[in-house]
């Protein structure tokens, strides 16, 4: 019995140890995702042909979306104990670039811890703004058209939903994001490579959005809470960077880094972890007739609009 009271003290300090502001590996993660950034950039304004745009929108996207999750962190105060540093950081390197702003998003992002799953959960409420996209389980015409669609900036409109749910909340909250465009925009012209605004504003609204589109799936779509996923690392590099895969152990333990989250997985083992193959299959029907079913209703449902 005693070796029982003693794990709770134990398990309280390790997670007191986990939930430690991590900067080195935020750090580092951040120079890892601007300099995969700038390669794709220089790549493109290298070859000079429209594939290599295209090439280096699909990448930059990719990382925009990691930038974001880094912002996220900095959101919950896990880069540095300093506030007004750990604020600077995330909204400098991550936030300002990609168009928010730290009260914005930590408004919208707070109020989702606190009601998640509930009418007033925000997510919800963006996930509600276009209810079909989210149904499941989804067919993999329907996943594929909505992927499609978002790589030819279509997604724009969801993008500019999410924009508005996490605007700024003052004058000053807005100051950073808009400064930050003004620099992009006047010194990429100035410097005559305007192609460089043109590529990372493409992939705002094209591949930020479908690599976003398929992180939403992983985490809460489908499930009355969060689901608890695992995935290969190279796989969540790609889609779900920086470890945010972990969302069940971000949910328990919001303050802990996502450079711990690994760690504070173990500290709970009592909801089963999901494989990803076995998440999909939980999400897309493979059903030819209900395929073809999904898709007449569709055109039903589209028909009797007036």
């Amino acid at each position: 019995m005693k070796a029982a009271h003693d794990s709770k003290p134990q398990a309280r300090e390790q997670l007191e140890r986990l939930m430690r502001p991590a900067p080195v590996p935020w750090l580092c993660d951040a120079f890892v995702d601007w300099a995969a950034i700038a390669v794709a950039l220089a790549f493109a304004g290298w070859w000079a042909h429209p594939a290599g745009y295209i090439l280096a929108v699909l990448v930059v996207g990719t990382r925009q979306h990691a930038l974001s999750v880094l912002g996220h962190d900095g959101a919950h105060g896990a880069v540095c104990r300093n506030r007004r540093m750990n604020d600077l950081l995330a909204c400098a390197l991550c936030f300002w670039p990609i168009g928010a702003s730290m009260g914005g998003f930590r408004r919208f992002h707070f109020g989702h811890h606190r009601d998640v799953g509930t009418p007033e959960d925000p997510e919800l409420l963006h996930r509600n703004a276009s209810a079909a996209e989210w149904e499941v389980p989804i067919t993999r015409r329907r996943l594929a058209r909505y992927l499609v669609t978002d790589l030819l900036g279509f997604g724009i409109v969801d993008v500019l939903r999410i924009m508005y749910l996490t605007r700024p909340s003052s004058l000053r909250d807005a100051a950073g994001p808009v400064l930050a465009g003004a620099v992009v925009i006047g010194v990429t012209v100035f410097c005559g490579v305007p192609y460089v605004a043109a590529v990372w504003y493409a992939a705002l609204v094209t591949s930020y959005w479908a690599v976003f589109r398929i992180r939403i799936l992983h985490e809460h779509v489908g499930a009355e809470e969060t689901h608890r996923l695992d995935l290969p690392r190279w796989l969540g590099w790609l889609i779900a960077p920086h470890n945010v895969w972990y969302h069940w152990e971000h949910h328990r333990w919001p303050a802990v880094p996502y450079a711990n989250l690994p760690q504070a997985r173990e500290l709970d083992r009592s909801i089963p972890i999901v494989p990803l193959a076995e998440h999909w299959r939980s999400l897309i029907q493979t059903n030819a007739c209900s395929e073809q079913a999904a898709d007449s209703a569709a055109r039903v449902l589209q028909e009797a609009q007036p």
